[in-house]
């Protein structure tokens, strides 16, 4: 071909091109409504609308102390921008598509940016808002890469003088707040497009949880805790690990307003068996610090536990600090769908959905983003039952029916609770003794009930009802979903929950907080666990799933086997006389029953039978026994032993008033013999102490502790009994006036040859080891702290006397590098001799027991 033939070819395509392009484009955009200007005049500030429902249910029951100060600062207000009915119409037809297996568009998600692009402002509309809210004096922070909010701050007088409101300041329940007294306005041009500002007020959302301290036992004189190990046994998730299903390559988000210590999550995970992995924090603006020791709680709760379940996923904590305008828990939401962060992500907050029905339409419209995105978002369903707008540890309920409006969207999964029912018959479901890999002693599934522990102690019980706001969605179908809203003849909105876990104090969530161990219960504590579940799913499909709850009601109908069937129970809870739907001093509530229900929805999972039947829509045959997790015999215990030793044991009050106290726990593994143990105490006396033989009944249990009334003596303790016990010992540590200020537990460390710990000295942590020689030899050992890899940052040798002890820093026995992190091994420097071994973790006044492996 001659040059100038190739010019005219070139030529001829090129035409042929142009032409060809706008068809084909406009096949590909047929269906889909351009976004267009919405701005069609002038904003004029004089024109303006009222928009009602804008001010917190809250401000009526407070009491009003008077406009705050004109330059009192509200920072990062949300401005919420809502899509034009063409947009709406579009968004719902294409989240049908992505839900549908023979659409083109079948998990089709979208980025942050094409969601904005196609759904949210135009460009130029948003140019012209941010331009009428910095006229007006107000700083724009950030535009949403959703377009569909604009975070902005500015002081008092300049919010009231742009939105025609006043803010006020309120007292309620003995604390202050403050919030807008009356609904705000907007110019009437923009009342097309703008759907509200949220909040204008600092009352914040409901964590859903309850803690308390927990005994450093997980079965123990009858009592049982739930570590991760035993949760995999009882929900079916061991052969999912087993197959390697546990969330490796996945990430989920948590979302929360204060910050915790990373080091109860590292000290958690190896107590219980778990891989290491620390979470990633991400700090959106200013970081808040740890705002309370239960919102830190909260956090630990969440993180710990969605890492349990999906013991090998990336966990992303997001942060951000509460304003005096909104609560920080909102915009470490919006922060995490704004950005993509993970396909799965839980949340443990809520409030009254009747209090704020605006509210509840803004997080369907945050929901329904993330879904278009195919995240997953799982929230918590309440802890009141019915009565969702009563405080879980009121003794009465005041406010009627209502559900949670944060977890009441069509875009999310509500997670409510069941609770263990042994029956009495505990010896079926629980072993006597704890595993000593992973502290677990569930052997089967245990029979659920509705949760429900309401009484003189809270209202604590199972969110579940009816939305008032938002209508049931197409998908929410099946046995037992009801055809009409109860008590009504012709209504049909969302009900909630969808699913449930295990959520009661009885047998609850073990937690590691500020170097001690807490049970968590409440919904703050299934939400977080189900979305360690859905992080599986996602490994398992090999995909992000969106919103979930399509395919969930469809299995249901599927494979029905994949839920346990909660059909006992209800949610009622006590009610004041003459209070909404209060009938003879209690809200009726809900009852569980066969199929779907407003208490559990459907009910708990089997894992391993929920997980294959969402790709496959069949029942998977029987998991490969394989090799079992650990303990290989549920019915032994590694950790029980007829001598123990405590290579630390201390007591007493050092110079500064605080003091330290040692607690003795000993467990009989028997059930049909008496068992006597002899406590011998080495190095120290404690006054006032009994060390005489204990003796335990079958099953029996001894708690003794130290007075602490002498100045502080340390040394180690040895028990011998008469056949197998599980023996613990606990470490707690009180202020002057007798605060608990920290505690931490260890089981005995058996004589050994060569025993490691983790070193880990971030964040200017002490690492503190207890050696005993419980010989009658002198022994020399060798202390080594090396990076696991043979690099080794220093040794030294120290030499123990016949039956005695030494502790120290790491600090005071070497030179390591800042923020070193290794481990320490001790072993003999000469001969055969053995060692016992502890380590324990100081942060500040907070210690964490650092488990140690005994090495061959």
């Amino acid at each position: 071909m001659t040059l100038k033939k190739t010019a005219a070819a070139a030529a001829l395509f090129m035409t042929l091109l142009s032409a060809w392009l706008p068809v084909v484009a406009g096949q590909i955009n047929a269906g889909r409504p351009r976004q267009r200007r919405r701005l069609t005049e002038q904003i004029d500030n004089r024109r303006t609308v009222l928009l009602p429902g804008t001010t917190h249910a809250r401000i009526r029951q407070a009491r009003d102390q008077g406009r705050v100060r004109a330059d009192l600062l509200m920072e990062r207000a949300i401005l919420a921008l809502k899509s034009s009915p063409e947009q709406e119409a579009d968004l719902a037809g294409f989240l049908a598509q992505q839900q549908d297996p023979s659409s083109p568009h079948y998990h089709e998600w979208l980025t942050p940016k094409e969601f904005g692009e196609r759904f949210g402002v135009s460009a130029e509309d948003m140019n012209v808002i941010v331009e009428w809210l910095e006229t007006r004096g107000l700083h724009v922070d950030e535009v949403s890469n959703g377009r569909r909010q604009i975070e902005f701050s500015g002081t008092a007088r300049q919010i009231e003088q742009v939105f025609l409101t006043e803010i006020h300041r309120y007292e309620f329940n003995g604390e202050m707040h403050v919030a807008n007294a009356t609904d705000i306005s907007i110019p009437q041009a923009l009342a097309g497009i703008v759907a509200g500002v949220f909040s204008l007020h600092d009352f914040v959302s409901k964590p859903k949880l309850q803690r308390f301290q927990s005994l450093p036992n997980f079965t123990f004189g009858g009592r049982h805790a739930m570590v991760p190990y035993d949760f995999a046994t009882i929900y079916d998730l061991a052969p999912l690990w087993n197959q390697g299903f546990d969330g490796t390559g996945q990430t989920i988000a948590i979302a929360g307003r204060s910050n915790f210590n990373v080091n109860d999550v590292a000290t958690f995970r190896s107590m219980y068996g778990l891989p290491e992995a620390n979470p990633e924090v991400i700090v959106n603006g200013t970081d808040p610090g740890i705002v309370s020791e239960d919102e830190e709680g909260e956090v630990d709760l969440d993180v710990e536990w969605s890492g349990a379940v999906a013991k090998g996923a990336k966990i992303k904590f997001v942060v951000s600090s509460s304003t005096r305008a909104t609560d920080g828990v909102l915009l470490s939401e919006m922060y995490i769908v704004n950005n993509n962060v993970a396909p799965v992500m839980s949340t443990s907050f809520g409030f009254c959905e009747t209090a704020s029905p605006s509210t509840s339409q803004f997080y369907a419209s945050l929901w329904q983003q993330a879904a278009t995105q195919g995240i997953s978002v799982f929230v918590a369903s309440g802890d009141t039952g019915s009565a969702d707008c009563d405080s879980p540890s009121a003794t009465a309920a005041k406010r009627g029916f209502s559900v949670n409006g944060e977890a009441s969207t069509p875009y999310n999964v509500a997670v409510g609770g069941t609770q263990f029912n042994e029956g009495g018959a505990d010896s079926v479901y629980w072993n006597v003794t704890n595993s000593i890999q992973n502290r677990s002693s569930a052997k089967i599934y245990i029979p659920e009930l509705v949760w429900n522990e309401s009484g003189s102690a809270g209202l604590w019980s199972s969110g579940g009802g009816v939305s008032v706001v938002h209508n049931t969605p197409s998908w929410q179908t099946g046995y037992g979903v009801p055809s009409v809203d109860p008590g009504t003849a012709d209504q049909h909105h969302r009900y909630v929950p969808d699913v449930s876990l295990t959520a009661a104090g009885h047998d609850g969530y073990v937690i590691q907080q500020r170097g001690s161990l807490f049970i968590a219960s409440g919904t703050s504590a299934s939400a977080p666990a189900f979305a360690g579940i859905m992080a599986i799913v996602n490994q398992v499909t090999n995909q992000a799933n969106g919103n979930p709850n399509p395919r969930l009601y469809a299995l249901a109908s599927q494979v029905p086997t994949s839920f346990h069937d909660i059909i006992s129970g209800t949610n009622a809870v006590p009610c004041a006389a003459d209070s909404p739907n209060c009938v003879d001093g209690f809200m009726t509530g809900y009852s569980a029953g066969p199929g779907y229900d407003l208490t559990t929805g459907w009910g708990s999972i089997d894992a391993y039978v929920f997980a294959h039947a969402w790709a496959t829509s069949t029942a998977p045959p029987p998991p490969d026994p394989g090799p079992t997790s650990p303990p290989t015999n549920p019915n032994a215990s590694l950790t029980a032993s007829t001598y123990h030793v405590f290579p630390a044991f201390a007591d007493g009050t050092v110079s500064d008033g605080s003091y330290f106290r040692s607690t003795l726990m000993i467990s009989n593994a028997s059930s049909s013999s008496t068992n006597i143990c002899t406590l011998q105490l080495r190095g120290l006396t404690v006054p006032g102490f009994a060390q005489t033989p204990y003796q335990l009944q079958p099953n029996g249990f001894v708690i003794a502790p130290t007075p602490a009334t002498q100045s502080l003596k340390t040394g180690y303790a040895t028990l011998q009994c008469t056949a197998n016990v599980e023996a613990q010992l606990l470490y707690s540590y009180y202020s002057p006036n007798g605060t608990k200020l920290a505690e931490a537990a260890v089981f005995s460390s058996p004589p050994s040859s060569k025993v490691q710990i983790l070193a880990d000295t971030r964040e200017g942590a002490q690492i503190g080891i207890g050696i005993a020689n419980d010989s009658d030899a002198q022994n020399t050992y060798s202390i080594s702290v090396d990076d696991g890899s043979g690099t080794v940052a220093g040794t030294v040798t120290r030499t123990l006397g016949p039956r005695t002890s030494i502790a120290r820093y790491l600090s005071e026995l070497m030179t390591l590098p800042p923020n070193y992190v290794g481990r320490v091994t001790v072993s003999p420097a000469t001969g055969t001799g053995t060692s016992s071994m502890i380590g324990l973790r100081y942060s500040g006044m907070v210690f964490a027991t650092i488990p140690e492996t005994i090495q061959p």
